[in-house]
């Protein structure tokens, strides 16, 4: 009975499927699910830029005393022009920290010695001032750096000293000694000259006669790194980094603290990790701060209140580039990084060269950077070359060789890129 209504049910079910209609087969190519959610995973968003435009002068370090240059116009392959020798390069106890800056027709630089130069357009000599003191240690000279306004030229020294000098003849106006030396560069307005010490101690200076207005010491510790600790200032606040981490608003007249941040973590197996020095930024772009660690943090802060809107694990070891929807950074472990700069997020990531002799990973490059400057994005390398990334994609699509290697971020005024080489040179390109 049972085999036999089985065989019954199973001719009722051939007949059923006999009668079903045949399937459509669809043409086209056939896309598995995941192939597909992979392609939307790994699809880059569309990079906005500003429109790249000449600037005349590169008074601060990135740019201004906000750190900040939207897109400044260069050639898409600049060649170099000439080179020059700017004093004393790096050296084991002598180490250059300053960028160069551009102004009133002059490109200024200062030597790991503590000797400032100007220099004109084509190359030519101005003046030179050496700033180190007397019987100085060699080692002493390191630190410190440029900044300009009105005429003038802010300089600091690693041997704790801020002198005011004048752009067109580098005749010294005035010179005024702080209790530690000065890692970083100054950021000065034409009336207020702001300097970060050795000790975590920001002092505002008046330019008229390098006389004490105010100061504010960090309210953490921690050990700053050379070149480190540039404040920056935009709408008359001073935002201070600390070699512990912390970030200063400090209202720029009169000294006060509007507000602080900390931006805390390290960066786990890594002994420059444990580092916290602000060693990225202060970069202000409206009403935004961004600013990054050695430690591997990096953060956007609001400049009214210094709440953070957004923090990422990423360190930063120079100055972060906002273009766009985007942002720039070199980070801690040597990869240039394009990030969301709504939320932090990676779009992409680049690594760059890291070791001379890469199996026994030692010696160490040093990379200064980014800067976009006519639709590329710039890393200068102390193993010899200047590398150029689409910015979109993170593509290289160019090399400049630098005999020597870079010792200084490029900088970008009339048109023109101009870096420091570790043997003294101010090379120029166009």
């Amino acid at each position: 009975m049972f085999l036999k209504t089985g065989i019954t049910a199973l001719a009722g079910l051939l007949v059923l499927t006999a009668c079903a209609k045949k399937e459509e087969i669809l043409q086209g190519e056939r896309i598995g699910l995941r192939a597909v959610a992979e392609a939307e995973e790994q699809a880059v968003p569309t990079l906005n830029l500003p429109k790249a435009a000449v600037n005349a002068a590169w008074t601060h370090r990135n740019g201004n005393a906000a750190h900040y240059v939207s897109h400044p116009a260069l050639s898409a392959s600049p060649k170099r022009i000439w080179s020059t020798d700017i004093g004393v390069g790096n050296k084991k106890r002598q180490r250059l920290s300053s960028d160069p800056i551009v102004a009133g027709g002059r490109i200024f630089a200062m030597d790991a010695d503590g000797t400032v130069v100007a220099f004109g357009l084509n190359g030519a000599k101005q003046w030179s001032v050496p700033l180190k003191l007397p019987n100085s240690p060699k080692s002493d000279g390191s630190g410190g750096g440029l900044a300009y306004a009105d005429g003038q030229i802010a300089v600091t020294t690693g041997v704790g000293e801020v002198a005011l000098l004048n752009a067109s003849t580098g005749a010294i106006a005035w010179r005024h000694r702080v209790s530690s030396g000065i890692s970083a560069a100054p950021a000065f307005d034409g009336n207020t000259i702001v300097v970060v010490t050795g000790e975590n101690r920001a002092i505002g200076l008046d330019a008229k006669n390098g006389r004490e207005k105010w100061a504010q010491k960090s309210s953490t510790v921690g050990a700053t790194i050379l070149g480190t600790g540039t404040p920056a200032i935009a709408s008359g606040v001073a935002i201070v980094p600390f070699g512990s981490g912390e970030v200063l608003g400090v209202v720029l007249n009169n000294g006060l603290q509007a507000w602080n941040q900390v931006i805390n973590g390290h960066r786990i197996g890594s002994a420059r990790g444990l580092l916290k020095a602000v060693s990225g930024g202060p970069v202000v772009v409206g009403d935004t701060i961004y600013a990054g660690t050695n430690s591997g943090r990096l953060t956007a802060m609001d400049r009214r209140s210094g709440q953070r809107i957004w923090t990422a694990a990423e360190g930063a070891i120079g100055p972060v580039w906002p273009a766009g929807n985007s942002l720039f950074v070199l980070t801690d472990q040597q990869k240039l990084k394009r990030l969301d700069r709504d939320s932090g997020a990676e779009v992409w990531s680049t690594d760059l060269p890291l070791y001379r002799k890469v199996k026994k990973q030692k010696g160490n490059f040093g990379h200064f950077g980014p800067v976009l400057a006519g639709g590329r994005l710039y890393v200068a390398g102390s193993d010899g070359e200047i590398r150029a990334f689409d910015p979109a994609s993170g593509e290289l699509v160019n090399t400049i060789a630098i005999s020597g290697g870079a010792a200084s971020q490029v900088v970008v005024a009339g048109g023109r890129m101009y870096v420091l080489s570790n043997s003294g040179q101010l090379i120029a390109f166009q």
